[in-house]
């Protein structure tokens, strides 16, 4: 796979980025009204949409029976993938497969618990793995740039990166509660996916091949990473000074939104198909874009594109049913006496 066996269509990685951002604030709207959230941190509004969103897959995985130790393992092998991919080159799919893991690393958690299946052996395991899987994403990283100086950026991101978990543990070690950060689990998953589209994008508006936005996007994340594993270490010497160490209670993973707000039993209609089509779709784009297989990317496209409509006609045909009973039901208290 070569990142240079595509041609420049800056058409269509525009279109990806108007599409994603209008799906991204349609959605956001709707969650805002539907859950009528209460005023608060922008960042907390945005972890519990993400949350509620993810949610509508739930039920397709309990039906599929999958269980949540094959989602973490998916994960891991999701990360080797987008490692291999940056370091050939192909910066977009890289960023889609770390979007990826951030989606199983959210689902893997959320399904154990509603199956009630969680358990300190599942938490565990999901800690360690999470720390390989960002490990094998910034080799790739690193191996992309092995020939310029971002490669000690890289090097400085997976110091950070791997500080900010161990400096959580080490507290909880100690019973000294560590939580919080500009750049947790999350925070990370999204800078890297969001860096290599926008990196990817901003290829193909200038028709030649430049990693400006992913190496920018890297910078933040080494700066931020250490910055977030810094403040653990002050927050967590305070607290021995000020003799506050007392048990601490057992709590979710990092990054973990499961305390802001309840789910609900049902997502709305259509949510699950309209959820999957969009999350293919980049893929079939970046394949396009950025690889040797545009039938596939085409392909895989058009199957996006109709899981969306499918979503959004049952949507439709779910309020005309709502308006037809309720139209109905006010006939019917107009002809009492």
């Amino acid at each position: 796979m070569s990142a240079s066996s595509a041609p420049c269509a800056p058409w269509l990685a525009v279109a990806l980025v108007v599409y994603i951002a209008a799906a991204c604030a349609i959605s956001f709207r709707g969650f805002l009204h539907r859950s009528h959230v209460p005023p608060g941190a922008f960042r907390d509004q945005l972890a519990q949409w993400a949350r509620t969103t993810l949610a509508a897959l739930e039920p397709f995985l309990m039906r599929a029976g999958l269980q949540p130790t094959l989602l973490t393992c998916a994960q891991l092998g999701m990360s080797v993938l987008a490692g291999a991919a940056y370091a050939g080159g192909v910066v977009f799919l890289g960023g889609w497969l770390v979007l990826a893991c951030g989606v199983l690393d959210l689902l893997d958690g959320s399904l154990a618990r509603r199956t009630s299946q969680a358990t300190p052996r599942g938490a565990f395991l999901d800690s360690v793995i999470d720390r390989y899987a960002e490990f094998f994403t910034l080799c790739g990283l690193g191996v992309l740039f092995a020939d310029s100086w971002m490669l000690w950026v890289v090097a400085c991101g997976l110091l950070g990166s791997m500080m900010v978990s161990y400096t959580r543990a080490r507290a909880e070690g100690l019973g000294i509660e560590c939580r919080g950060g500009l750049m947790q689990r999350a925070e990370r998953y999204v800078l890297l996916g969001v860096g290599s589209f926008l990196n990817s994008v901003y290829d193909h508006l200038l028709c030649q091949p430049t990693h400006v936005l992913l190496s920018g996007a890297l910078i933040l994340f080494a700066v931020l990473t250490n910055l977030t594993a810094l403040s653990r270490v002050r927050a967590v010497l305070l607290a021995v000074e000020g003799k506050r160490l007392r048990p601490i209670p057992p709590s979710p993973t990092e990054g973990d939104t499961s305390t802001l707000m309840p789910l609900s039993s049902e997502a709305p209609p259509g949510q699950e198909q309209r959820l999957v089509g969009s999350m293919f779709l980049p893929l079939g784009v970046g394949c396009v874009l950025e690889t040797s297989y545009q039938p596939t990317g085409i392909v895989i496209i058009v199957s996006a594109l109709a899981l969306v409509l499918w979503g959004w006609a049952e949507a439709g045909v779910q309020k005309l049913r709502h308006r037809g009973q309720n139209a109905q039901v006010g006939e019917q208290k107009a002809q009492l006496p």
